[in-house]
């Protein structure tokens, strides 16, 4: 059973996140943002960070805060129901049981895990990020070597 994607990102500043998370297109879902290390730029340099700890952001609000160019080195995101309380997800068993929807990762800055409940739009985004990213793959029940889904 297919679990997610992986793929890779280039490794430079850029918007690959908020492309994502329009490639995603969930408006009804509240997205939990943990505080790992990512930035935005300024000036060709690390600027502000990305998120503040723990920030709770509608989706609208998740893109209008990504409008500004960033570099993301870990990213930990996970996409809920507006009517839920986002909650803390740190494996599959968890997310599987949860009301989280997405669980949104990137490690060392261009490796993207994303785990998607819903299966349509899981193969939609396999779609989508199969003509513009690199070594694009499911994440599968067999192939899945994640022991957390914790970014840092």
């Amino acid at each position: 059973m297919h679990r997610g994607i992986l793929f890779e990102i280039p490794n430079t500043y850029g918007f690959y996140l908020r492309d994502i998370i329009q490639m995603i297109d969930m408006q009804n879902v509240l997205w939990r943002a943990m505080d790992v290390e990512s930035y935005f730029t300024c000036n060709n340099d690390l600027g502000e960070p990305l998120f503040e700890t723990n920030m709770i952001l509608s989706n609208e609000q998740l893109l209008d805060h990504l409008k500004k160019e960033h570099y993301t080195i870990f990213v930990d995101l996970k996409a809920f129901p507006r009517n839920s309380t986002p909650t803390e997800i740190s494996s599959y068993e968890e997310f599987t049981s949860s009301q989280c929807e997405v669980v949104l990762l990137i490690i060392d800055s261009c490796y993207v895990s994303l785990y998607m409940k819903d299966r349509k739009k899981l193969q939609e985004m396999y779609e989508e990020v199969i003509g513009r990213f690199e070594n694009v793959e499911y994440i599968t029940d067999d192939n899945d070597s994640r022991y957390s889904l914790i970014a840092f």
